[in-house]
């Protein structure tokens, strides 16, 4: 790329006015410190499952589709998007980000967004860029300058969040060249209305633990801007002061940063290592998205892996109950029986035997729904059946026959059973009580059922 068409890349990335503002910031003024929002966080953690999962051919023409469909009246972009099919290549992947073409333009929305689907079907450049920047990952601290046009509503938020952290979605270019940066702002042409003029001053140090790569783009073995400096999305800052010039324009000064010192970070934590060993597919990524309450998302990656799958295939029976599970969240109890019973058809085909204790737990699904709807006698047949198998097929001891015992004790309280309600909460808890590493919460939970039911029978 020859230094014209990188001069004409740079302008109108620095003309425009949200290429690097989508941002998390704080907007409870409440907040300490160096508070970042929830949503970052799960935003990364989508991310970073999302770049595990295999990127084959199919994706790559479904991607290609995409693209097509949003420049197919753009001459220049198709023939860009021709050369891409043809001829990208994982080591070429920052090549392609960094021209003036649709990848760009389409992957810097799909991050800021943070468009699910888009991303999906860019998770193998993602990767390959990702690669890219640990390989070319700056060494050396370095003081970066960004002009810009800032939204006023959104300059209004930075301005309340000095002391505080931001990241950004996107990527985010700089240059280590003060006048190059200043250029644009020393023109009124293109000011945009309800726009400020800022400068961002970045102070980057890629020794700070947690914190983003970035990345020198002549580093990278191809033709560039020499004072260009490319910052990985998701790039926390912490922003130091911002000020207000005589010309109008506002200085922001920014330092490098990391989330590991959030409250939220143990919680992300905690979660990706319950995911760490397994295979990342889209049957995982599901269960990721549901875990985070993305119900949408959820459903529709489910769905993809069900068409993907051969007949019977042992996953089927997985993404059944987790469909299931989401139509419960969603209070489609119908929609959640449909898909339980499919799931429990399946287990009982392939089990050849009725005491597999996941088919129990299915019963046990199937039964919480009919609960949840008042259809108490159906509850109790499958609760019932619940119970019988695993008391057959687990330790008279079980944790997992106590939450049955549990269930079976809120539904016959639901029946006006007291007797009855009463009975299963203290068998409940007698296990809870003797299991090796008793939950005190748990024996507290059930103590409170059992004061509750007693004052019924009095």
């Amino acid at each position: 790329m020859d230094d014209q068409s990188q001069s004409k890349r740079k302008s109108k990335q620095r003309n425009d006015a949200t290429a690097a503002a989508s941002s998390s910031i704080p907007s409870n003024s409440n907040q300490s410190g160096n508070e970042l929002t929830i949503e970052y966080f799960q935003m990364q953690l989508i991310l970073d499952y999302l770049l595990r999962i295999a990127f084959n051919s199919n994706d790559h023409e479904e991607l290609i589709t995409m693209c097509y469909e949003q420049f197919n009246h753009d001459h220049n972009e198709l023939r860009m998007l021709r050369e891409f099919k043809t001829n990208y290549s994982s080591s070429r992947a920052l090549w392609w980000y960094l021209q003036e073409c649709f990848l760009y333009k389409i992957l810097n929305y799909s991050l800021e967004s943070q468009d699910i689907h888009n991303l999906f079907l860019f998770r193998g450049i993602l990767h390959d860029i990702e690669q890219q920047f640990q390989q070319h990952r700056c060494s050396t601290p370095l003081h970066v300058y960004r002009s810009q046009l800032l939204p006023i509503e959104l300059l209004d938020k930075w301005i309340s969040s000095v002391g505080q952290c931001i990241a950004i979605n996107s990527f985010l270019s700089a240059t280590t060249n003060h006048e190059v940066a200043l250029t644009f702002l020393n023109t009124n042409q293109g000011i945009k209305e309800n726009h400020e003029r800022v400068l961002l001053e970045i102070d980057a140090d890629p020794r700070i633990t947690g914190s983003k790569p970035f990345v020198q783009v002549n580093s990278l073995n191809f033709s560039g801007d020499k004072n260009e400096i490319l910052f990985m999305f998701g790039s926390i800052f912490l922003i130091n002061s911002i000020t207000c010039g005589n010309n109008g324009i506002y200085t922001i000064e920014l330092t490098l940063y990391s989330d590991t010192d959030h409250e939220f970070k143990q919680v992300f934590d905690d979660m990706k290592k319950k995911y760490n060993d397994k295979q990342m597919n889209l049957l995982t990524f599901g269960q990721i998205l549901y875990d985070l309450d993305r119900f949408d998302e959820a459903e529709e990656y489910i769905n993809r892996y069900v068409e993907e799958l051969p007949t019977d295939h042992v996953d089927t029976i997985q993404c059944y109950q987790l469909l299931g599970s989401i139509a419960a969240a969603r209070l489609d109890f119908e929609t959640g029986l449909t898909w339980y019973n499919k799931a429990l058809e399946y287990q009982m085909r392939r089990a050849g035997r009725s005491l597999d204790i996941k088919i129990a737990d299915t019963h046990e699904s199937i039964g919480d729904l009919y609960w949840k709807q008042g259809s108490y006698d159906y509850a109790l047949k499958h609760y019932t059946t619940s119970l019988d198998i695993k008391t057959r097929s687990l330790p008279s001891q079980h944790p997992s026959i106590a939450a049955t015992f549990e269930n079976l004790g809120r539904l016959y309280e639901s029946k006006q059973d007291f007797s009855q309600a009463l009975s299963c909460f203290q068998r409940a808890s007698t296990i809870y009580r003797r299991l090796s590493t008793p939950s005190q919460d748990k024996i507290t939970q059930i103590e409170e059922h059992m004061q509750r039911i007693s004052h019924y029978l009095k």
